[in-house]
Protein backbone atom coordinates (compact mmCIF):
# COMPACT_ATOMS: atom_id res chain seq x y z
CA UNK A 1 0.00 0.00 0.00
CA UNK A 2 1.38 3.39 -1.02
CA UNK A 3 0.47 6.67 0.67
CA UNK A 4 1.31 9.98 -1.00
CA UNK A 5 0.86 13.30 0.81
CA UNK A 6 -1.06 15.88 -1.22
CA UNK A 7 -0.84 18.77 1.18
CA UNK A 8 -2.38 21.80 -0.48
CA UNK A 9 0.12 24.43 0.61
CA UNK A 10 1.57 27.42 -1.21
CA UNK A 11 4.14 25.76 -3.44
CA UNK A 12 5.77 22.41 -2.84
CA UNK A 13 7.16 23.26 0.58
CA UNK A 14 3.84 22.77 2.41
CA UNK A 15 3.75 26.23 4.03
CA UNK A 16 0.67 27.67 5.73
CA UNK A 17 -0.20 30.94 7.40
CA UNK A 18 -0.47 31.15 11.15
CA UNK A 19 -4.03 30.92 12.56
CA UNK A 20 -5.46 29.61 9.26
CA UNK A 21 -7.55 26.48 8.80
CA UNK A 22 -5.44 23.85 7.02
CA UNK A 23 -6.45 20.76 5.03
CA UNK A 24 -3.91 17.94 5.15
CA UNK A 25 -4.60 15.53 2.28
CA UNK A 26 -3.07 12.19 1.26
CA UNK A 27 -3.70 9.75 -1.57
CA UNK A 28 -3.82 6.04 -0.78
CA UNK A 29 -3.13 3.29 -3.34
CA UNK A 30 -3.50 -0.46 -2.92
CA UNK A 31 -1.17 -3.14 -4.21
CA UNK A 32 -2.60 -2.90 -7.73
CA UNK A 33 -2.10 0.88 -7.89
CA UNK A 34 -5.80 1.60 -7.55
CA UNK A 35 -7.19 4.08 -5.06
CA UNK A 36 -7.91 2.56 -1.69
CA UNK A 37 -11.55 1.72 -1.08
CA UNK A 38 -13.72 3.10 1.70
CA UNK A 39 -12.97 -0.03 3.73
CA UNK A 40 -9.46 1.35 4.26
CA UNK A 41 -9.04 3.41 7.40
CA UNK A 42 -6.40 6.14 7.52
CA UNK A 43 -5.30 7.83 10.72
CA UNK A 44 -3.07 10.84 11.22
CA UNK A 45 -0.68 11.87 13.98
CA UNK A 46 0.85 15.37 14.09
CA UNK A 47 3.67 16.68 16.25
CA UNK A 48 4.38 20.29 17.21
CA UNK A 49 7.78 21.78 16.30
CA UNK A 50 8.98 20.90 19.82
CA UNK A 51 7.94 17.23 19.19
CA UNK A 52 4.97 17.30 21.57
CA UNK A 53 1.71 15.79 20.37
CA UNK A 54 -0.81 17.96 18.50
CA UNK A 55 -3.07 15.29 16.95
CA UNK A 56 -3.01 11.73 18.23
CA UNK A 57 -3.96 9.01 15.75
CA UNK A 58 -7.16 10.69 14.54
CA UNK A 59 -9.25 9.24 11.71
CA UNK A 60 -9.06 10.97 8.34
CA UNK A 61 -12.18 11.52 6.24
CA UNK A 62 -12.50 9.39 3.09
CA UNK A 63 -12.78 10.73 -0.45
CA UNK A 64 -12.71 8.82 -3.73
CA UNK A 65 -9.12 9.80 -4.47
CA UNK A 66 -7.84 11.09 -1.15
CA UNK A 67 -8.11 11.14 2.63
CA UNK A 68 -8.34 14.47 4.41
CA UNK A 69 -7.84 15.85 7.89
CA UNK A 70 -8.66 19.48 8.71
CA UNK A 71 -6.58 21.36 11.26
CA UNK A 72 -8.46 24.19 12.95
CA UNK A 73 -7.11 27.70 13.37
CA UNK A 74 -6.37 27.16 17.06
CA UNK A 75 -4.03 24.33 16.01
CA UNK A 76 -1.89 26.55 13.78
CA UNK A 77 -0.94 29.18 16.36
CA UNK A 78 2.60 27.93 16.91
CA UNK A 79 5.12 28.94 14.25
CA UNK A 80 7.54 26.26 13.10
CA UNK A 81 7.92 22.93 11.32
CA UNK A 82 5.38 20.22 12.14
CA UNK A 83 5.89 16.48 11.61
CA UNK A 84 3.10 14.24 10.30
CA UNK A 85 2.62 10.48 10.24
CA UNK A 86 -0.28 9.13 8.18
CA UNK A 87 -1.05 5.40 8.41
CA UNK A 88 -3.68 3.38 6.49
CA UNK A 89 -4.99 -0.07 7.38
CA UNK A 90 -6.85 -2.69 5.34
CA UNK A 91 -5.80 -6.01 3.81
CA UNK A 92 -2.51 -4.21 3.31
CA UNK A 93 -1.03 -1.58 5.59
CA UNK A 94 1.09 1.47 4.79
CA UNK A 95 2.24 4.77 6.17
CA UNK A 96 3.85 8.02 5.08
CA UNK A 97 5.68 10.81 6.87
CA UNK A 98 5.99 14.44 5.81
CA UNK A 99 6.46 17.90 7.27
CA UNK A 100 4.75 21.26 6.90
CA UNK A 101 5.60 24.75 8.09
CA UNK A 102 3.49 27.35 9.84
CA UNK A 103 4.70 30.92 9.32
CA UNK A 104 3.11 34.31 10.11
CA UNK A 105 2.90 35.26 6.44
CA UNK A 106 2.26 31.85 4.88
CA UNK A 107 5.50 32.17 2.91
CA UNK A 108 8.57 30.02 3.24
CA UNK A 109 11.66 31.42 4.91
CA UNK A 110 13.86 33.57 2.71
CA UNK A 111 17.58 32.78 2.58
CA UNK A 112 20.26 35.44 3.04
CA UNK A 113 21.09 35.36 -0.67
CA UNK A 114 17.41 35.82 -1.57
CA UNK A 115 17.18 38.72 0.89
CA UNK A 116 20.06 40.49 -0.85
CA UNK A 117 18.39 39.96 -4.23
CA UNK A 118 15.10 41.34 -2.91
CA UNK A 119 16.82 44.50 -1.68
CA UNK A 120 18.58 45.20 -5.01
CA UNK A 121 15.53 47.09 -6.42
CA UNK A 122 15.47 49.22 -3.26
CA UNK A 123 19.15 50.06 -3.72
CA UNK A 124 18.58 51.01 -7.36
CA UNK A 125 15.67 53.29 -6.42
CA UNK A 126 17.78 54.99 -3.73
CA UNK A 127 20.63 55.55 -6.22
CA UNK A 128 18.17 57.17 -8.63
CA UNK A 129 16.87 59.40 -5.81
CA UNK A 130 20.40 60.57 -4.96
CA UNK A 131 21.11 61.11 -8.65
CA UNK A 132 18.24 63.61 -8.75
CA UNK A 133 19.60 65.24 -5.58
CA UNK A 134 22.95 65.60 -7.36
CA UNK A 135 21.22 67.20 -10.36
CA UNK A 136 19.39 69.52 -7.95
CA UNK A 137 22.70 70.70 -6.50
CA UNK A 138 24.13 71.37 -9.96
CA UNK A 139 21.07 73.00 -11.54
CA UNK A 140 21.01 76.81 -11.67
CA UNK A 141 17.39 77.26 -12.77
CA UNK A 142 14.61 77.44 -10.18
CA UNK A 143 12.23 75.34 -12.29
CA UNK A 144 14.85 72.65 -12.70
CA UNK A 145 15.58 72.60 -8.97
CA UNK A 146 11.87 72.08 -8.25
CA UNK A 147 11.71 69.19 -10.69
CA UNK A 148 14.86 67.46 -9.42
CA UNK A 149 14.11 67.78 -5.69
CA UNK A 150 10.52 66.61 -6.25
CA UNK A 151 11.74 63.59 -8.21
CA UNK A 152 14.24 62.72 -5.47
CA UNK A 153 11.51 62.89 -2.79
CA UNK A 154 9.19 60.71 -4.87
CA UNK A 155 11.87 58.08 -5.40
CA UNK A 156 12.77 58.09 -1.69
CA UNK A 157 9.09 57.46 -0.86
CA UNK A 158 9.04 54.62 -3.38
CA UNK A 159 12.18 53.18 -1.77
CA UNK A 160 10.50 53.24 1.65
CA UNK A 161 7.40 51.48 0.32
CA UNK A 162 9.50 48.88 -1.49
CA UNK A 163 11.53 48.31 1.68
CA UNK A 164 8.37 47.68 3.70
CA UNK A 165 7.13 45.16 1.11
CA UNK A 166 10.51 43.43 1.07
CA UNK A 167 10.63 43.21 4.87
CA UNK A 168 7.18 41.61 4.87
CA UNK A 169 8.43 38.93 2.50
CA UNK A 170 11.71 38.36 4.34
CA UNK A 171 10.42 38.30 7.88
CA UNK A 172 6.84 37.17 8.27
CA UNK A 173 6.67 38.07 11.96
CA UNK A 174 6.14 41.70 10.91
CA UNK A 175 3.22 40.79 8.66
CA UNK A 176 0.52 41.66 11.22
CA UNK A 177 2.07 45.07 11.90
CA UNK A 178 2.44 45.83 8.22
CA UNK A 179 -1.12 44.76 7.48
CA UNK A 180 -2.33 47.18 10.16
CA UNK A 181 -0.64 49.99 8.23
CA UNK A 182 -1.78 48.73 4.82
CA UNK A 183 -4.36 51.53 4.45
CA UNK A 184 -1.73 54.12 5.28
CA UNK A 185 0.68 52.66 2.73
CA UNK A 186 -2.10 52.59 0.13
CA UNK A 187 -2.73 56.31 0.66
CA UNK A 188 0.99 57.01 0.35
CA UNK A 189 1.18 55.02 -2.88
CA UNK A 190 -1.75 56.96 -4.32
CA UNK A 191 -0.17 60.28 -3.31
CA UNK A 192 3.16 59.25 -4.82
CA UNK A 193 1.44 58.24 -8.06
CA UNK A 194 -0.48 61.52 -8.22
CA UNK A 195 2.68 63.45 -7.42
CA UNK A 196 4.54 61.67 -10.22
CA UNK A 197 1.71 62.47 -12.64
CA UNK A 198 1.65 66.14 -11.64
CA UNK A 199 5.43 66.28 -11.95
CA UNK A 200 5.36 64.80 -15.46
CA UNK A 201 2.68 67.28 -16.53
CA UNK A 202 4.54 70.17 -14.94
CA UNK A 203 7.80 69.11 -16.59
CA UNK A 204 6.01 68.96 -19.93
CA UNK A 205 4.58 72.41 -19.33
CA UNK A 206 7.99 73.85 -18.46
CA UNK A 207 9.53 72.23 -21.51
CA UNK A 208 6.80 73.68 -23.71
CA UNK A 209 7.27 77.16 -22.21
CA UNK A 210 11.04 76.97 -22.70
CA UNK A 211 10.48 75.93 -26.30
CA UNK A 212 8.09 78.86 -26.85
CA UNK A 213 10.58 81.25 -25.27
CA UNK A 214 13.43 80.06 -27.46
CA UNK A 215 11.22 80.17 -30.54
CA UNK A 216 10.15 83.71 -29.66
CA UNK A 217 13.77 84.84 -29.37
CA UNK A 218 14.63 83.22 -32.67
CA UNK A 219 11.68 84.84 -34.46
CA UNK A 220 12.51 88.24 -32.95
CA UNK A 221 16.12 87.87 -34.12
CA UNK A 222 14.97 87.04 -37.64
CA UNK A 223 12.69 90.08 -37.74
CA UNK A 224 15.52 92.34 -36.66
Amino acid sequence: MAIIPLVSGEGTEYVYRQNDVVDLTISCFDGTNNYCSDTTNCNITIFYPNSTLLVNNQKMSYGVSYYNYTIQSNQTKVVGEYSVVAACFDVENGYSTFNYDITPSGNKDVTQAESIILFIPVLIIIIIAFFFIFLFSKCEHAQGKVIFITMSILFLFIAILQSVTTLEVINGKYAAILMAYSSFFLVIKVLVSLGALVLVLYSGYLGFMIWLTKRGHQEWGEEV
